[in-house]
């Protein structure tokens, strides 16, 4: 199976079209427990191209980071892979204030996450159990309808996807689980406890400012299981290399937070 995330849309000098964000090409049995995907693109493109969804991008105009996009598919193409991150973060931003209160809102925003949700289900052992999907998506949908964007205005998409993480290891770990699925673990964290420490740290650090939204993403790429460090420097015209001694910079500065506004 092959899975390919991003936004997927295409620069045009016309309407942007809506195009899935998860795509699979499958061999026999591979893609089982990931159908719920397909499944949100295919509601996606009859969503987003609706009289509702039109409607709603005209109300999201009273948005700053919002003006200008006319369709969903305009809000999606300025959040996908390679765009600037700090632009993306405010659009997923303003997504998320009016979620709890806009069903379009959550809806665009949960389809901006379907690259990492799919991630997240890959890491929870979705190709062994057909439940993990949903769960991922359900978790996601219901953190994304009550976030609290006053206590964690930033990184939107990490924090969704982390938060979905967390609340989907702590319900799994309640149930019996297959022999064969995946063990969810972190590069360097041995301990779920210790993932947990890290991922309260980068949040302080994030409502301090004391960590760009972007080093942050850097950070938590392997804890959401977005870590590919070729694509993410390709997305940042550089080298892999210099992608891993920024995730190496930034991790330092956000020790450094630790042990001076935390007391660590």
């Amino acid at each position: 199976m092959v899975v390919h995330g991003g936004a997927g849309v295409v620069v045009s000098s016309g309407p942007l079209p809506v195009t899935p964000q998860f795509a699979v090409t499958t061999e026999g049995a591979d893609a089982m427990g990931f159908e719920i995907f397909e499944a949100l693109d295919a509601d996606w493109a009859l969503v987003a191209p609706s009289a509702a969804a039109r409607e709603a991008c005209r109300r999201w105009q009273r948005e700053h980071a919002l003006r200008g996009c006319t369709t969903p598919a305009d809000v999606l193409y300025r959040t996908r892979r390679g765009v600037d991150p700090g632009d993306a973060d405010r659009v997923l931003a303003a997504l998320a204030r009016r979620a709890p209160h806009d069903a379009m809102a959550a809806r665009t925003l949960l389809q901006s996450l379907v690259p990492g949700m799919v991630s997240l289900a890959r890491r929870h052992g979705a190709p062994h159990d057909p439940e993990v999907a949903a769960d991922v998506v359900g978790i996601a949908l219901e953190r994304i309808r009550t976030y609290p964007y006053e206590r964690r205005p930033r990184a939107i998409a990490a924090n969704v996807l982390l938060d979905t993480h967390q609340r989907l290891y702590r319900d799994r770990r309640r149930r019996p689980r297959p022999v064969e699925e995946f063990v969810v673990d972190l590069p360097a964290v041995e301990e779920p406890e210790a993932a947990q420490e890290v991922i309260e740290v980068v949040q302080a650090a994030l409502r301090h400012r004391a960590i760009a939204p972007e080093d942050a993403r850097l950070v938590l790429a392997p804890v959401v299981g977005e870590h590919d460090e070729v694509g993410e420097a390709g997305d940042a015209g550089i080298k892999p290399r210099s992608v891993a001694r920024r995730r190496q910079r930034a991790t330092r500065r956000l020790v450094e937070f630790a042990r001076g506004e935390l007391g660590a």
